[in-house]
């Protein structure tokens, strides 16, 4: 009984040695050690090719498709378009990118020589970007416009139409969970005169003071600014402003 009894204490002690070495070594990391040990779990992504811009394009691996999704969160609904990029202040050209418009991500897929993952780059660090032909911009300090990331659908030498796309992503139950991603824009014009959002042809009309000669252009060439048909009227109008010379 002895025996068992000085076992028993001596096996206490080990327990209680034990403990206290691992709150020591606990108590020992500061709150940046721990921030540190946190970030190297995020899953990292770095571009290392021929153009050497490993320290320049980071982010996380994104999933590209979505499950049981009806259509497509992207701008580009097909794949990943040719595209050039300012990033970090640095030019980039021929990436293969995509920018989702349900999260405003922008999608870089990043290649090396083991395998090729899409990635969510630091869209703070974006100013502009071009997909096929389509550029965007990053609008920030606007009279009207919200800080964010905007495509320019016309620059003239007048007027610009700055398009803000959104898709809200709506889940549908049945006996399955299906996703859908319904488009959402927001229209903008700029000129001399400053930024307007354009909901209607009054709008139109006001960003330009109401100008009896673009009242006329309209008119004449059966502009229309109907809901479904509000890009195509802007487009049609801004254009033919700039060739006729019409001026607000």
């Amino acid at each position: 009984m002895v025996f068992l009894q000085g076992v028993k204490e001596r096996l206490s002690l080990f327990i209680i040695l034990l403990i206290g070495v691992e709150f020591s070594s606990q108590a020992q990391y500061t709150k940046d050690d721990l921030d540190i040990f946190k970030k190297r779990e995020q899953q990292v992504i770095r571009k290392n090719d021929s153009t050497d811009i490993a320290s320049i394009l980071t982010g996380k691996v994104y999933a590209l498709r979505q499950t049981y999704s009806i259509n497509s969160q992207f701008f580009n609904d097909a794949n990943p378009g040719d595209a050039s990029l300012r990033y970090d202040g640095v030019w980039i050209e021929h990436i293969n990118m995509q920018y989702d418009l349900s999260t405003q991500q922008v999608i870089v897929l990043l290649k090396t020589k083991y395998n090729e993952k899409y990635v969510s780059i630091d869209s703070e660090k974006v100013t502009y970007f071009n997909i096929n032909g389509s550029v965007f911009k990053k609008v920030t300090q606007d009279s009207l416009m919200a800080d964010g990331i905007y495509q320019i659908a016309y620059a003239g030498v007048q007027s610009n139409l700055y398009i803000k796309r959104i898709k809200n992503r709506v889940e549908k139950i049945s006996d399955k969970i299906t996703v859908q991603f319904n488009p959402v824009n927001y229209y903008f014009v700029t000129n001399s005169l400053g930024t307007f959002s354009i909901t209607s042809k009054n709008d139109f009309l006001n960003a330009y003071g109401n100008n009896p000669q673009i009242k006329n252009m309209l008119k004449e060439y059966a502009i229309k600014f109907n809901k479904h048909r509000i890009e195509e009227g802007l487009l049609t109008a801004l254009r033919v402003m700039e060739s006729k010379s019409v001026t607000e």
